[in-house]
């Protein structure tokens, strides 16, 4: 049986956590800029605004296997923060951090160094979207089931509301038959008979 990577079941678990907000990692807002009131004259002109990752990032590419967006598998933590910014929030438990981008719809999660929290050099191994909109690619959220099979193919791992692909893409259908999530993983092999017994070795010294 192939391992079941379930993106979006992990992602409920982790949702039911963040009532523990002791644990959670939030980003703190910019301070706000202050005036010059030097002189008689006050100064109110204001910088010109800077274009954040989030605003570049509005129409994210879902790649089956590999990325949503500029945020790809593998990654760490530290080079997704360079192409989206700090997640709005981190959550999760026994190192499985869930990170949060409200403004892109996107959730990511992480194998992290931290029992609680999330540092730079945590891992992406999933991701999925949130919303239905901002997305593009050949099988996005609102999409119908006999839309994303004619593109995927029937499913052969289906369960409660998801299908699942060894090309790396997960679908969570509504009671509609539309497409509510696409989540990405890595790819997986399916097998239907047991790999062959190999002899046991060891990198031990003879005596």
């Amino acid at each position: 049986m192939p391992f079941k990577p379930y993106l979006l079941i992990l992602s409920i678990v982790f949702v039911a956590l963040s009532g523990c907000g002791d644990k959670a990692v939030e980003t703190s807002p910019e301070p706000a800029q202050e005036t010059d009131t030097t002189g008689d004259e006050t100064n109110t002109t204001s910088p010109e605004p800077e274009t954040t990752p989030d605003e570049a990032e509005s129409d994210l590419e879902i790649v089956a296997g590999k990325s949503i967006g500029a945020a790809e598998l593998g990654q760490t933590y530290a080079q997704i923060k360079a192409a989206l910014g700090e997640a709005d929030t981190a959550r999760g438990y026994n190192r499985m951090i869930l990170g949060t981008w409200n403004a892109l719809g996107l959730e990511i999660n992480f194998s992290s160094p931290l029992q609680f929290g999330i540092d730079d050099t945590a891992i992406a191994l999933a991701m999925n979207t949130v919303t239905d909109t901002g997305f593009s690619g050949d099988v996005i959220p609102g999409m119908e089931k006999s839309q994303v099979e004619s593109v995927l193919g029937v499913s052969t791992d289906e369960t409660l509301g998801f299908s699942f692909y060894a090309e790396g893409i997960v679908v969570e259908y509504n009671e509609d038959n539309t497409a509510k999530k696409v989540g990405i993983y890595a790819p997986y092999v399916v097998r239907t008979e047991p790999p062959e017994m190999l002899p046991a070795a060891t990198t031990m010294d003879a005596p």
